[in-house]
């Protein structure tokens, strides 16, 4: 189980680091995902 954890790991990490495309839409979905989690959390704590 750890070795395919490991393999699939480094394949997408692998993936990200080689194909230029791929790294670019992940760091801009990731960023989404952060810019709704911050929203999210402004609105849960207003005051």
């Amino acid at each position: 189980m750890g070795v395919g954890f490991a393999v699939g790991f480094w394949v997408v990490c692998g993936s990200l680091f080689c194909i230029r495309a791929w790294r670019h839409r992940f760091f801009q979905w990731f960023d989404g995902v952060v810019d709704g989690v911050y929203v999210a959390m402004a609105l849960k704590f207003k005051s």
